[in-house]
């Protein structure tokens, strides 16, 4: 691309409503028609088309560099093909240029068309190595195609820069939506519940002697698959006990994918206005309503429970403060039920000053306690030296950015996958009151979705 001081952002939007395949035709014809165009100029070419089941589209296509994202709520869905240019931050001159850039509001949509640039962050602070190397500390990068759905409106879109060849090619390359071939994993290995038990008592040592209020420590599980896993198939795969979460799955390069079932918020933005939570403090599941009702009771009863919880909510509020103009918590947590546990979670709402960037929150905000520990450097440091595995993404961050909003998901409940494996990871908050062996149970919890997955 351009220098960022000349690089301008032209949003065009196609008339009608059609099938993707026709979309495909029509976008390619549109980039046809504008003729050679300047390397400053980055255009973003939409058309809205028929209703289409988004992920299913994506696991149709072929592999390379797909991503798919669902937020919690299932109001905003993009699955992505290729990339047009990538940035190692967002402060990233090219990337604050087009953030910078609001574009118009077409008919039936409720606000601008801005592009969404797919962001990811690392939980550590250096670049990671191995199996993760290929995800990098941080990655924002601008997809080629998009394929995107805001309430009821289902968009196509193009994006190009100065040569549109790359562009026409990857719309060419479109695959109708077929039939996507479910996953069957096979559990390989698990941790040494040993290594865990040494762990948890180390970082209960450090509790006791105030280096530490509070560590999240992590293990994993290993899986294995009859043939190359496909990253958006798990995902499909795993959608059907993945209810009010995000839905995420990002390739790096071929063989080397991140799937995620998370239902943990680092902060969503539309306009000022910004919204996070609080979610730590876990219990199991009930076979039915009322054994759910009388374990969740148990839960806000739990004092192990409600002190993890505090810990997260008071440093959210601090971190917060000086960024906000006004900043609203909601006086007791409530409850958020998922597929195996239940968490505590307190809701925080704030209006942000006029220069504070979604930059800046990132920064200031991961990694929350509720995925490392307070206080945090003390915390990293102890999960550096006791973990057998790196985290990359997990307890990273996955997000969309634009102009007009952002919305940050923490890469929990995710596998690492990699050529036929998956590597699956569960952690638990270790406070005064913690026992290895019931931490050991509740991260067992959370991977048992892809224990279901045959």
């Amino acid at each position: 691309m351009a220098s960022a001081d000349t690089i301008t952002l032209h949003v065009r939007r196609l008339p009608g409503v059609v099938p993707i395949a026709r979309a495909a035709q029509d976008l390619a014809a549109a980039i046809e028609s504008l003729g050679a165009r300047s390397s400053d100029a980055l255009d973003r070419i939409e058309v809205e088309i028929e209703p289409l089941d988004i992920m299913a589209w994506v696991a149709s296509q072929a592999p390379g560099q797909r991503t798919m994202f669902r937020n919690r709520e299932g109001s905003l869905e993009m699955a992505s093909l290729g990339c047009l240019f990538a940035a190692p931050s967002l402060d990233d001159a090219r990337v604050q240029c087009l953030l910078e850039q609001e574009p118009p509001i077409f008919p039936r949509m409720h606000e601008p068309a801005s592009p969404f640039l797919v962001t990811t962050c690392a939980f550590e602070t250096a670049a990671p190595a191995g199996a993760w190397s290929a995800f990098g500390a941080m990655r924002v990068s601008l997809p080629l195609v998009e394929v995107r759905r805001m309430r009821t409106v289902t968009t196509l879109a193009v994006h190009l820069n100065g040569d549109a060849s790359r562009s026409i090619d990857a719309l060419r390359a479109l695959r109708q939506p077929t039939s996507v071939q479910r996953v069957a994993l096979r559990l390989e290995s698990d941790s040494d519940p040993s290594h865990w038990a040494r762990m948890v008592d180390e970082a209960l040592d450090a509790i006791s002697a105030r280096t530490l209020d509070k560590v999240v420590v992590a293990r994993t599980r290993r899986y294995r698959a009859v043939n190359p896993i496909d990253p958006m198939a798990l995902l499909m795969s795993l959608r059907s006990a993945a209810h009010d979460v995000f839905q995420v799955a990002l390739e790096a390069a071929p063989g080397s994918s991140f799937v995620s079932i998370t239902p943990e918020r680092l902060f969503k933005r539309k306009g000022r206005v910004v919204h996070t939570e609080a979610i730590a403090g876990t219990c199991p599941r009930g076979p039915d309503l009322a054994a759910d009702a009388w374990l969740a009771s148990r839960l806000l009863a739990s004092a192990k429970n409600r002190l993890e919880h505090d810990l997260v909510l008071e440093r959210i509020k601090a971190v917060l403060a000086p960024w906000c103009d006004q900043l609203d918590a909601e006086p007791t947590p409530g409850i958020v039920r998922l597929a195996h546990v239940q968490h505590l979670m307190t809701g925080v709402s704030a209006r942000l000053g006029d220069d504070v960037r979604d930059a800046a929150l990132l920064e200031a905000l991961h990694p929350t306690p509720a995925v490392c520990g307070t206080p945090t450097e003390a915390a990293r440091a102890f999960i550096a030296s006791h973990e057998a595995d790196q985290r990359g993404l997990y307890a990273g961050v996955v997000g969309l950015v634009s102009a007009s909003r952002s919305d940050f998901a923490v890469g929990i409940r995710c596998a690492l996958v990699h050529g036929d494996q998956a590597v699956a990871y569960g952690g638990a908050g270790i406070v005064q009151g913690s026992e290895a062996d019931a931490e050991w149970l509740e991260t067992a919890r959370k991977m048992e979705s892809f224990d279901a997955v045959s």
